[in-house]
């Protein structure tokens, strides 16, 4: 499936096109769009993410809010080290670390972010399932998620619709890490052990396209359900094999996705989606946005300090 791509002149959508319809610019291809007589455009790059933002899909959207927040994790990396040790050079060297664990130098800032811990049950940081889905620890596990969610989109997107898309995401990502703190045996003071990622959430799409693919298919011989069952086998069995992946928020997660696709279409019966539903449906995905948004804030406010003295 063909991805929509931005006008760079008049930043309207022009799928695949090489020459914009709407302004007739050649558009300009690769890594070569950010380059203006010889030099990088920031302010070109700017102007892209913006257009993704304002008219792309709403996978796009969050695959540009999800590498923003990524981005900011390795902001954040070096400047607490800058405010820590004054040190310029130990403030890159922090920045280019988190590129590899998602922390850099400064132990406790993926839970300063929001990351989900136990802390949620023992000192009220509700934020951590909301926050946790768009932090990540490196750019391994970043590419990897990212690739499976422009992967996922589409097809949920297209299943379902984009705000039903957002808010299963949304919903799975919290069922995920809430059962991942359940089911820590033990609690590691003073931040606790920290689980982040996008792949809760991806298990919960998978799990939403089993349900959709069964019910409004052939059942269990549904190609299109055979295609995202064989997804979640490999993705269980590759995290067991792996050390370190949280199985617990795939599970969660997934149990979130499927619960939601069924209530979705248990709510809808045969009948078109009608406008009251997906109002509904939209006005609870953005306000789970805003508390996501909240969350990152209250979060980065409460353990700065504590990094910054540590």
């Amino acid at each position: 499936m063909a991805r929509p791509a931005v006008c760079w002149q008049c930043r309207r959508l022009i799928g695949m096109a090489k020459i914009c319809p709407h302004c007739h610019m050649k558009q300009k291809m690769g890594i070569s769009r950010f380059y203006a007589q010889g030099r990088i455009n920031l302010w070109r790059a700017f102007r892209y993410v913006k257009a993704l933002l304002l008219f792309g899909t709403m996978g796009t959207r969050l695959i540009v809010v999800v590498s923003g927040a990524f981005v900011l994790q390795m902001l954040l990396a070096g400047a607490l080290v800058l405010a820590r040790d004054g040190s310029i050079w130990q403030a890159l060297s922090s920045l280019v670390k988190a590129l590899l664990n998602g922390h850099g130098s400064v132990n406790g800032l993926l839970v300063a972010m929001g990351a989900s811990t136990q802390a949620m049950f023992t000192q009220g940081d509700w934020w951590g399932p909301l926050t946790a889905t768009y932090l990540h620890g490196g750019i391994v596990h970043l590419g990897f998620n990212l690739l499976a969610l422009s992967m996922l989109a589409p097809l949920i997107q297209r299943l379902t619709s984009p705000w039903v898309f957002a808010l299963i995401y949304q919903i799975s990502g919290i069922t995920g890490f809430i059962l991942s703190a359940l089911n820590q045996t033990h609690y590691n003071p003073p931040f606790g052990i920290p689980s982040v990622g996008a792949s809760g959430a991806l298990f919960g799409l998978i799990g939403c396209g089993m349900v959709v693919a069964y019910k409004r298919g052939y059942g269990w011989t549904d190609p299109l359900f055979r295609m995202f069952l064989s997804w979640f086998l490999f993705a269980m069995v590759f995290g067991l094999v792996i050390p370190a992946v949280d199985n617990a928020a795939h599970l969660g997660g997934w149990i979130g996705g499927v619960v939601c696709a069924w209530l979705w279409l248990w709510e809808r019966g045969e009948r078109a989606s009608s406008p009251q539903s997906e109002k509904i449906i939209k006005t609870v995905a953005i306000s789970l946005f805003v508390l996501t948004t909240v969350g990152f804030l209250m979060s980065i406010t409460k353990y700065t300090p504590y990094l910054i003295g540590s």
